[in-house]
């Protein structure tokens, strides 16, 4: 990733293009004048295949354009999130599930999250518009409590791997 600044710049730059809200309804044009939006202002707006080009144009190998383009991808599957509110416990994208293989998730998914918070990753798959129970943590405190969390939970609840937090 600190080979290609100036490509995560313009992969940022077109997710905040996307995503960023406006701060006043009654005007959705205003986007406020909040720090991030005048530094928006000042950039350039790419289109996708810009941006495609120019990951094969400054990517290295093979690997490193998979990565780049894994990136462009999710902004494109990204629906809804709470990036850019100022308060918030964990950082939370809907995605859009079409991105996903017919050939390896034969059953369509009707909703994807992703959840990250301080102190866990998470992540809720819903198969209908009104999902019952909702998304479970199971908070481990050591990989051996991991290890028997992952077994007496169904998989269908989420387990948080606490091998990367202090």
């Amino acid at each position: 990733m600190t080979q290609y600044p100036s490509l995560l710049k313009l992969l940022y730059l077109n997710f905040a293009w996307t995503h960023y809200i406006p701060t006043s309804l009654a005007s959705p044009s205003e986007v406020g004048p909040t720090l991030s939006f005048q530094r928006l202002q000042t950039e350039t707006r790419a289109s996708e295949q810009d941006i495609y080009a120019e990951i094969q144009r400054q990517t290295h190998t093979q690997d490193h354009a998979l990565v780049m383009g894994s990136i462009m991808l999710f902004n494109k599957a990204v629906l809804k999130t709470n990036f850019y509110q100022p308060t918030k416990v964990a950082v939370s994208f809907r995605l859009n599930p079409s991105f996903l293989s017919k050939y390896e998730y034969p059953v369509g998914l009707y909703g994807m999250f992703l959840i990250i918070g301080s102190q866990f990753r998470g992540f809720h798959l819903r198969f209908r518009d009104v999902a019952r129970g909702g998304i479970r943590i199971v908070k481990s405190r050591s990989k051996e409590a991991y290890s028997m969390n992952a077994r007496i939970y169904p998989l269908k609840r989420i387990l948080v791997d606490f091998r990367h937090v202090v």
